[in-house]
């Protein structure tokens, strides 16, 4: 079992995979995070969000936040921050696990 990574969850949308995809990430508020199709790939999560990025979309999508989702700005901007370092790492382990694979 492929031990649990901590992501930005910042979508409204999802999706069913495609017939005959490998699901590989979950979490409890959205069923599909990422799969793999034959060599593709596909993530709904943000690893790439800075803590800087997480306050900007706070402001561009403010209406969308609070109409659809009661999400607290203060406690996502709070872990943004607090989870920065490990977001980097998580993003470069999971880029390096990509090079890794299309150079085999």
């Amino acid at each position: 079992m492929i031990p649990p990574i901590r992501v930005l969850q910042w979508h409204g949308d999802a999706f069913d995979l495609p017939k005959g995809a490998k699901k590989l990430a979950t979490s409890a508020l959205c069923n599909n995070q990422a799969f793999s199709y034959g060599n593709a790939y596909g993530v709904l999560f943000h690893l790439e969000f800075t803590p800087e990025m997480v306050e900007r979309q706070i402001e561009i999508d403010r209406e969308w936040i609070h109409r659809d989702h009661e999400i607290d700005e203060g406690q996502l901007v709070r872990e943004a921050y607090e989870n920065a370092e490990l977001m980097r790492e998580q993003s470069r382990m999971l880029l390096d696990n990509f090079v890794t694979i299309a150079e085999s």
